[in-house]
């Protein structure tokens, strides 16, 4: 019954995607062909989003950057901020291929990662509580805002957060081979999974999952493959403000107060730290609380402008051991003792 009710939740979102500006350039990218020059791509983007698009919705969207809609070499110079995903854009690129129109193509792996990240989380509920309270819990998580926005996003956030919560899930449940595996290939669709992945390398080597020898291997294939991705070093300073001088980060850390304080960061830090005192062990789980609060903490520190996308797979491994710890005195009060 719960999957029916989360497919249906993914079936409503379907019938009315959230449009983002992103959409353009990651359909560039989907359409793109040795054979053909790009300012025939770039003008079949837009004219492929205004065939699938109410014109409304067209309109608000191309009229956010019209320099880039009018200048095909512009816009084909800021691909390089898109092509570094690739994991999301080859997922889409072979749905373009399939049949699927290249607007759709951008956003049904956030639709179908939306629903796969139901189901894991109910998965995760029932096991720790009767199945009327994991249904509500996961119904909680996935009918509030920044998941259903995201379920429509022409994005690789949700994609992200499921393979990085579907790999943390694996290690808690001691297929250390597979979660690992999963969260390597996260940073492939966000690289800045990175953030997540080094973290939980060290509570692995820590908690004697891994030999400190295989973490040291994993987290620096894990950077390999980030400085990889991100080989245009540009991109790699502008995303982190590398030459702000101290004054400067300063001020941006100030105006970015106004994007943290609009997002859900500050309660969900508030909640994983309540977690840890109600915890108060240093078992594995508990641990990966603190690498989702380090990836928060680090990723504010490079780059301090807030998105509650960015922080989504911390976000439900928080919530997930908080669900464990209220489960566990709610349901089980005797193994909460021991």
């Amino acid at each position: 019954m719960v999957t029916g009710l989360l497919l249906a939740a993914t079936l409503v979102l379907a019938r009315r995607p959230y449009y983002n500006w992103d959409m353009f350039p990651y359909m560039a990218i989907v359409m793109a062909s040795p054979d053909i020059p790009f300012e025939q791509t770039h003008a079949r983007v837009y004219e492929e989003a205004r065939a699938n698009m109410l014109p409304g919705d067209f309109e608000a969207i191309a009229s956010r950057q019209p320099e880039l809609k009018a200048d095909p070499q512009a816009f084909q110079d800021i691909l390089r901020y898109h092509t570094l995903k690739p994991g999301y854009t080859g997922i889409a690129r072979i749905l373009y291929h399939l049949g699927v129109n290249p607007l759709a193509a951008t956003w049904l792996p956030s639709l179908v990662s939306y629903f796969l990240l139901g189901i894991l989380i109910f998965s995760w509920a029932k096991m720790q509580a009767p199945v009327p309270a994991a249904a509500l819990f996961t119904f909680v998580i996935t009918l509030s805002p920044p998941m259903m926005d995201l379920a429509r996003y022409s994005s690789p956030d949700m994609l992200g957060a499921l393979l990085s919560l579907a790999g943390l899930v694996l290690i808690l449940q001691n297929n250390t081979t597979w979660g690992t595996a999963l969260l390597t290939m996260a940073i492939l669709v966000r690289p800045d999974a990175i953030l997540i992945l080094a973290p939980v390398a060290i509570v692995l080597a820590w908690t004697r999952k891994l030999s400190v020898g295989l973490a040291i291997v994993w987290l620096a294939a894990g950077l390999g493959l980030t400085a990889y991705l991100f080989s245009d070093f540009r991109v790699a300073g502008e995303y982190t403000f590398a030459e702000a001088n101290l004054s400067e980060r300063m001020h941006l850390y100030r105006d970015g107060l106004t994007s943290l304080l609009s997002s859900y960061t500050i309660p969900l830090v508030v909640v994983g730290c309540f977690t840890l005192l109600l915890r108060r062990k240093s078992d594995l789980l508990s641990l990966l609380v603190w690498a989702a609060l380090f990836s928060i903490a680090v990723r504010y520190l490079l780059h301090p402008f807030v998105e509650d996308r960015f922080h989504l797979p911390a976000y439900l491994i928080i919530l997930l051991a908080t669900w464990q710890t209220v489960s566990l005195r709610v349901f089980k009060p005797g193994e909460s003792k021991s």
